[in-house]
């Protein structure tokens, strides 16, 4: 025991004797572990029959952990009462409540969340098959599924089939299987008796296997979908040898019903009502002070955002505004009937301003903002000024405006004039090219309801020279129906959109060189916007293209001083 310390002493001695030669580093663990965990044993076992049991169990080489289960984890036919993988050790446990369905084979999927303790490596796509009865299903329904406006493929999206074929089924009932789509929108529901099915798919958010129509996305197939021998699948035709898969279109129906979500004043200025869908008639307010209408209003396209602009000065003015409500609804007869409410409009900024122990605020300018200036101005498209609220007087003669060329700088004649939106205004000039324009905004030159008027401005415009933009010359053929033309940037900046009803030969001129797709909608509806569908009345989604080039590319590139010629055959792009 007295030893010990000698020992201890006589190795230190040694290693401050020895030359100081070795260099200093952090311990190596060795190579990372990349190896997944690995299935040794389940009860029951892979594709055993007969299997009543209630307690499922995997068995796995080293300790594993769930990552996500809730959004992998299912058992296909689903159980009345829901069953849960618990971890332990090198195990997972599946205890279950309810009696398995007899003569029924079962697909038990974890999808990647059975990852191992350390390093979190996932074992691909698991899944455990089995039957209560003597024998298995092997037959599947598989396809693939994407949004239907923007062609990309959501996250977590649920895939059900039914044995029945009614329309509401996915509302009120639960599958009678179903899976979950791959990240890359394919999905497989696998293990079912031959058959033909009705198939949709759910964002299914809150997870209880019914589509929730005003908050989930759905997708469907029209006609029943018979369940097949598995087959290797082309994920670029998204076929197999035996011809197309189904495609399902994901898309956000309307809200059943029609209601007044929000009536809010957020300015002094603004009156702003929200409804939960489309609305086909713009509301009317009446306010208790004034019998003429002391506003101008601004609406979104679907009139479900209403905005109330006041012109009148004592109205703005005042704390709390009382008004009259008329609006459609949809009633208890869900049909649409008008409703009139009262409405209490405070605006509590008015309130802050009467502590007499605070600063005033100073209010901004009534300042516009530029748009059409950041590149140059084209001159066939000219420049708009945007306001944050409408504004009530306008005075061109607190305007300059100078034209400046090589030799000389002259007055430029100039117009101001509304616009279809109330709070821009239209600066028509006749723009030349390689010209710098300088301007002057006194102080009145734009005031609004309030009173408010615009702060000095003094700035420059130019004129875009056509030489350092691109040209794209479009031919479309082959339009037996409305198509609405998107030009997007590769940034996702929607540059340019334009409606043909038959084939044209446009000329786009003036496009920033860079990189762009060329969306296409099928408004088949001719309304000028994109449609999603409805489940009930079977109606799909209108169609949604990108132009793809010989070489099956959707980005096309723009380069100035250069044409860009894009054949669009559009009977062509809609049937492939």
């Amino acid at each position: 025991m007295r030893k010990f310390p000698l020992i201890v002493l006589a190795s230190c001695a040694i290693l401050f004797s020895m030359p100081r030669c070795a260099s200093i580093g952090t311990i190596s663990g060795g190579d990372k572990d990349s190896i997944p965990p690995v299935l040794i044993s389940s009860t029951p076992q892979m594709y055993q029959t007969g299997f009543t049991d209630k307690e499922i169990k995997l068995t796995f080489d080293e300790y594993v952990v769930l990552k996500d289960p809730a959004k992998q984890f299912f058992i296909s036919p689903p159980l009345k009462t829901k069953a849960f993988p618990m971890p332990k050790g090198k195990s997972v446990v599946i205890k279950l409540e309810d009696q398995l369905d007899a003569k029924t084979t079962y697909t038990v999927g974890f999808g990647n969340s059975v990852v191992d303790n350390n390093e979190g490596n996932p074992i691909q796509n698991l899944q455990l098959v089995f039957s209560t009865g003597s024998k298995l299903d092997t037959l599947a329904v598989d396809g693939f599924l994407f949004d239907a406006h923007t062609l990309k493929v959501p996250e977590g999206v649920k895939v059900f089939i039914y044995k029945d074929k009614i329309d509401s089924l996915p509302y009120i009932a639960n599958p009678n299987y179903y899976t979950y789509a791959d990240k890359n929108g394919y999905f497989r529901v696998p293990n079912v008796p031959a058959g033909e099915y009705k198939l949709v798919a759910v964002s299914d958010k809150n997870d209880n296997l019914r589509y929730d129509q005003n908050a989930e996305q759905v997708g469907y197939i029209s006609t029943p979908i018979s369940a097949r021998a598995k087959q290797p699948v082309d994920s670029v035709t998204k076929s197999t040898s035996d011809g197309k898969l189904p495609i399902l279109r994901m898309f956000t129906e309307d809200p059943i019903n029609l209601t007044l979500l929000d009536a809010t004043r957020p300015k002094s200025d603004l009156v702003k009502l929200v409804f939960s869908k489309k609305n086909p008639e713009l509301p009317k307010l009446v306010f208790s002070t004034m019998e003429k209408d002391p506003f101008v209003i601004e609406h979104s396209r679907n009139n479900d955002t209403v905005l109330f602009w006041i012109t009148n000065a004592n109205l703005i003015k005042s704390d709390t505004l009382k008004a009259l409500l008329t609006y459609l609804y949809t009633g208890e007869k869900r049909v649409l009937e008008y409703k009139t409410k009262g409405l209490e409009l405070a605006f509590e900024s008015h309130k802050e301003q009467k502590d007499k122990n605070k600063e005033p605020k100073r209010l901004p300018g009534f300042n516009p903002t530029f748009i059409g200036v950041e590149l140059g101005v084209v001159p066939t498209i000219g420049v708009d000024l945007t306001f944050p609220n409408p504004p009530t007087t306008t005075d061109p003669s607190r305007i300059t405006l100078s034209a400046k060329t090589e030799k000389d700088s002259l007055a430029q004649a100039f117009t101001i004039e509304n616009t279809t939106l109330p709070r821009s205004l239209r600066l028509n000039v006749d723009w030349k090219e390689n010209t710098k324009y300088f301007y002057t905004i006194l102080p009145g030159a734009f005031v609004s309801a309030s009173g408010i008027e615009n702060d000095t401005i003094i700035g420059t415009i130019n004129v875009a020279l056509k030489e350092n933009f691109g040209t794209i010359i479009l031919k479309a053929t082959g339009i037996e129906s409305p198509v609405i033309l998107q030009f997007i940037s590769d940034k996702g900046i929607l540059f340019s959109e334009l409606s043909l009803k038959s084939d044209a030969n446009v000329i786009l001129d003036y496009i920033p060189e860079g990189s762009y797709k060329l969306k296409i909608l099928f408004d088949e509806n001719d309304n000028q916007h994109w449609d999603g569908g409805d489940l009930i009345k079977g109606i799909q989604p209108e169609m949604v293209k990108y132009y793809r080039s010989t070489d099956e590319k959707e980005i096309f590139v723009v380069k100035k001083n250069w044409e860009n010629e894009i054949p669009l055959d559009l009977k062509k792009i809609l049937n492939n």
